[in-house]
């Protein structure tokens, strides 16, 4: 949208090796201007040029509609009959009068594809002079030779050969166009396309039709006999002018560039005798002209019989002899334009060879690289170039670019299957880890972060294979998991009594006595870890916020679930013997006696067993106490 004029218009723009190039721009600013210049309901307007740092863009009239080139294909059988076409010719042939007698601007590219057809059904043309501009442009800068400005199938030899444009060229690409459409293809479609538009004839368009089995309305002879005119060979045999167009296909007599006047509809035809049939009787004057006639015939009989056939030879063999020189500059033309068009072919793969190289350069994997070379290998499988060797040392540059491009592919592959094993070797230690009950969910949790903490992703090249991303993916869920897992694990508060605190424990089932022993033993593991120092009171059997805290932070230093329960693992890990409880210790000890072997007695001899004020939590046992006695298992550690 054009927000200052508030109106459509369209942008098209400039490949940017042409808008990046000082002398590039320079001719599409002179090509912009001369399009300035042509204003005609006819011809679609140039409105400006804008540049934008690496970007610029022709400013155009906005056209909403198709192109003829479209239309041609919703047409039955796909080919536009003369009468349908006439009103667009007529809008065609008005714009290109216009253009050529007034600015004096050839279009250089007129083509099905360039004629645009709006919403009120009325022809526009588009692109004088931008399309070839922009093509020699390309073509100057990549320093590939093109010296024909338009479409090859619709220009003329003249513009093919590089020949300064005139408005005959015009008029060659305007009956190349109407051959397309009436026939649904221009008159040269295939095979050497070049050689056949310097030197082929191009069947006329009636026939074509008949030979593509094209049904409908019979093409008017007129329109064949124009259109045969404007494909000839010589910008002289072509209609001298738009102008010379319209008469012709009105069926008039129309001038052709060298001057002659020739019919359209009468070509061919023989002249009418006209009248009676009678001719006039011979009056005595012209009697005695036809003998004076006779007796000159008489007299230069000798001239031509004998003398004149000499001099024809002569003549005839100038003649043989200038046919034969034109013919020989013919065919050197013809070699010269197919050898540019080989030059152009071999440049054109030499520039895909340097595309694919410059482009392999930045591709991430080997295997991409392989696949680029392969696939242009294909491509230049069958190219042959006529005058060298050019396309052999091209096909073994490509082919040596492929045998790399193979080794490296399968040193990658290699790399990234040895670099999956090592990381599935892993993966499989941790799920063996994760699934043991008597570790905690934190060092898990650290297990699992480490894993993907280590991680490189440049040690995985997408290109082999997607399965490394299951194995992060499974880390970092888990990573997830265990993360939720640790926190459910360690209550922030300890519990509602002791008695859950042994719930589930090998000593769940001791009494209330029994278990006041538990925890000052316990307590006094505790306050002498070195692993624990937030537990620093004398044990008292009281359980609450300090002891619950200080065992999850003796559980977490040892790896074990860190819930802060007295469970199996946790009373292991504190080297506490829960197999028998303490009563019954006491009670072994009374039936069996003492350490010393004196019956109830203490080693000291006094009535009451004194070892009993050692037990948990009082940090000493007496020596010979019944911590060596043979038989008896005392439940708690030695200090």
């Amino acid at each position: 949208e054009d927000s200052k004029l508030k109106r459509d218009v369209a942008l098209k723009f400039m490949p940017e090796m042409v808008s990046m190039d000082a002398t590039a721009l320079s001719d599409l600013r002179r090509e912009t201007r001369n399009g300035l210049l042509l204003s005609h309901p006819n011809v679609v307007r140039m409105l400006d040029l804008v540049e934008d740092g690496p970007s610029a863009a022709i400013v155009m009239e906005f056209v909403d509609g198709t192109t003829l080139a479209d239309l041609r294909l919703l047409q039955p059988a796909h080919v536009f009959e003369a009468a349908t076409l006439k009103p667009y010719v007529e809008h065609l042939l008005d714009a290109l009068e216009y253009a050529h007698t007034q600015p004096r601007v050839v279009h250089r590219d007129l083509k099905p594809a360039n004629l645009m057809v709006n919403t009120q059904d009325q022809l526009k043309v588009a692109d004088f002079g931008i399309a070839s501009c922009v093509r020699d442009s390309v073509s100057r800068i990549s320093l590939k030779s093109n010296s024909a400005a338009g479409t090859l199938v619709y220009v003329s030899p003249q513009q093919l050969m590089g020949e300064v444009p005139k408005p005959a060229d015009d008029i060659y690409s305007f009956g190349a166009t109407l051959y397309e459409l009436l026939t649904g293809k221009p008159p040269f479609y295939a095979g050497d396309i070049a050689k056949q538009v310097i030197e082929r004839i191009p069947t006329k368009v009636s026939e074509r039709r008949k030979e593509f089995g094209i049904e409908g309305e019979p093409i008017p002879v007129a329109w064949d006999e124009v259109i045969a005119a404007c494909l000839e060979k010589e910008h002289s045999d072509r209609p001298e002018s738009i102008a010379a167009i319209r008469e012709g296909l009105a069926g008039r007599k129309f001038r052709r560039g060298s001057g002659n006047t020739r019919a359209t509809s009468h070509l061919g035809r023989g002249r009418g005798s006209g009248g009676s049939g009678k001719g006039p009787l011979l009056s005595p004057w012209m009697l005695a002209s036809v003998g004076v006639v006779v007796i000159s015939g008489l007299a230069a009989g000798w001239y031509f019989g004998v003398y004149e056939p000499a001099e024809q030879q002569k003549i005839e063999k100038q003649r043989a002899d200038a046919e034969q020189r034109a013919n020989a500059e013919q065919s050197r033309l013809v070699e010269a334009a197919k050898r540019r068009a080989s030059d152009d072919e071999l440049e054109h793969y030499r520039n895909e060879v340097a595309e694919t190289m410059q482009a392999a350069t930045l591709m991430s994997s080997a295997k991409e690289k392989h696949i680029a070379w392969q696939n242009l290998s294909i491509k230049l499988k069958e190219y042959e170039y006529p005058y060298g060797d050019d396309a052999k040392k091209l096909r073994a540059d490509v082919e040596a670019e492929m045998a790399r491009s193979t080794q490296a592919e399968q040193e990658e592959s290699a790399i990234y299957q040895k670099a999956l094993s090592e990381k599935t070797r892993s993966l499989e230690a941790l799920r063996t880890e994760s699934a043991k009950k008597d570790r905690g969910a934190g060092p898990i949790l650290r297990s699992w972060e480490a894993f993907a903490a280590s991680w490189k992703d440049a040690e995985f090249n997408a290109a082999y294979g997607k399965d490394h991303e299951a194995l992060i993916k499974e880390a970092r869920d888990a990573v997830v998991t265990w993360t939720a897992k640790k926190k459910a694990e360690s209550p922030k508060d300890k519990l509602a009594n002791a008695e859950q605190l042994f719930a589930d424990g090998p000593c769940a089932q001791w009494d209330k006595e029994e278990k006041l022993m538990a925890l000052k033993k316990i307590q006094n593991v505790l306050k002498s870890s070195s692993q624990v120092t937030a537990f620093n009171r004398e044990p008292d059997g009281k359980y609450d916020q300090m002891m619950h805290e200080a065992i999850v932070k003796f559980q977490e230093n040892k790896e074990l679930p860190a819930n802060g329960r007295l469970d199996k693992n946790t009373l292991i890990a504190m080297s506490v013997d829960t197999s028998v409880p303490p009563k019954k210790v006491i009670e072994s000890y009374n039936q069996g006696g003492g350490s010393g072997g004196g019956g109830g007695k203490s080693s000291g001899g006094s009535s009451a067993p004194e070892w009993i004020k050692y037990l948990p939590g009082n940090g000493i046992v007496p020596a010979g106490g019944m911590g060596a006695r043979p038989g008896f298992g005392f439940p708690f550690p030695h200090p």
